[in-house]
């Protein structure tokens, strides 16, 4: 909303905005995620913006206000979203300390109502969507963001227990998203994945995705995780199995729901936990095939903007590519809201060859 410290003055609207801008020009479709924070928000942390009231009356109203101010400025802008996310990895809610749920709260009558202020405050986010809609913003696909992709009962009892207070209609959202990191647990694997995608798409009916993940090049020293696959190397060319094996995950979700992979993020150097890859990706010029061409098939494509000057991008044709921003641009960027693409880079400027350094 209004970051401080080291993000003062950055990745606020008018900075995604602009971000949104340019890559909307180029013919990208444009998925922003709302973190509803001062800073990053996650399953770890969900701070209240400092400027706006705690009383749940009072924030359900200035976040209803803040999803539609926010949603017709891209519209003013000239910017047309096709996928919204209202929070990110809201799995512990949003809006802490009002918005705080435990989805292990038992038994199941008092988890519901353990989710009571948080469905609130989420519906209100969802009217935000609908008042937008009204104001002639084209509507976009709503999407619910949580983590732990892999644990079936988690997912279950998650959406169980917010369509459970009778707040939020299964209606009111439109995807999937989840969060699959290999570092969390040795049961995160792509077999639990691939059945918690299953579980979820079946009893909802409604498409999936993969919107993080990574798996890392190095991990070692005395305070390295398990990894969740042990016969997927530690290495630059297990990125590429990790990456092949998730798009093959989702891709085979039963009845199609399967629809979208991320990869976050491609560019980092922290290494062996969430953002722990070394840059997955290296640039061999003169050529438009790309090495992934035959393993990398999704119903849409994703992108991540704004690191270290590059975005992953897979798209509809089976194609994987770099997209480079602008010399202008060069400097370090991390997320603030996030933004990701959902089409083919355009132009014969914009793509590289991808292979594996």
């Amino acid at each position: 909303m209004n970051p401080t410290g080291e993000y003062a003055g950055q990745y606020n609207l008018n900075y995604t905005l602009s971000q949104a801008q340019r890559f909307s020009k180029k013919g990208y479709r444009i998925y922003l995620d709302f973190h509803f924070a001062d800073s990053w928000a996650d399953p770890s942390k969900q701070p209240t913006p400092a400027e706006w009231p705690t009383s749940l009356s009072g924030l359900s109203s200035t976040l209803r206000n803040y999803v539609k101010s926010t949603l017709v400025a891209f519209k003013d802008g000239g910017v047309s979203l096709s996928l919204v996310s209202l929070g990110n990895e809201i799995r512990h809610g949003m809006l802490w300390p009002t918005g705080y749920v435990d989805v292990d709260t038992m038994p199941a009558s008092a988890r519901t109502a353990n989710f009571t202020n948080f469905a609130e405050l989420w519906a209100a986010a969802r009217a935000g969507v609908n008042d937008a809609v009204s104001a002639g913003v084209t509507k976009p696909q709503v999407m619910i963001h949580i983590d732990d992709g892999w644990n079936k009962t988690l997912q279950l009892d998650w959406f169980g227990a917010l369509v459970g207070t009778g707040k939020v209609k299964t209606s009111d959202w439109d995807v999937f998203g989840f969060s699959f990191y290999p570092f969390y647990g040795t049961a995160a694997t792509l077999a639990n994945l691939a059945d918690s995608l299953a579980a979820v798409s079946k009893q909802y009916q409604k498409p999936v995705h993969v919107v993080e993940t990574d798996w890392p090049d190095v991990c070692n020293g005395a305070g390295a995780p398990a990894l969740s696959d042990t016969s997927v190397p530690i290495s630059v060319q297990g990125q590429t199995t990790w990456v092949r094996d998730i798009v093959s995950t989702v891709k085979n979700v039963p009845g199609g729901w399967g629809a979208g992979v991320n990869y976050w993020e491609p560019s980092e150097y922290i290494l062996c936990q969430v953002n722990s890859s070394k840059p997955l990706i290296g640039i061999q010029h003169g050529s438009t095939t790309p090495v992934w061409d035959r393993h990398v098939k999704m119903r849409f494509c994703s992108a991540l903007i704004g690191v270290a000057g590059r975005a992953l991008l897979w798209d509809i044709q089976d194609q994987v590519w770099i997209c480079f921003r602008d010399s202008s641009d060069s400097a370090r960027t991390r997320r603030r809201t996030q933004l990701m693409i959902l089409s083919e880079c355009p132009g014969s400027n914009q793509r590289r060859k991808v292979h594996v350094a």
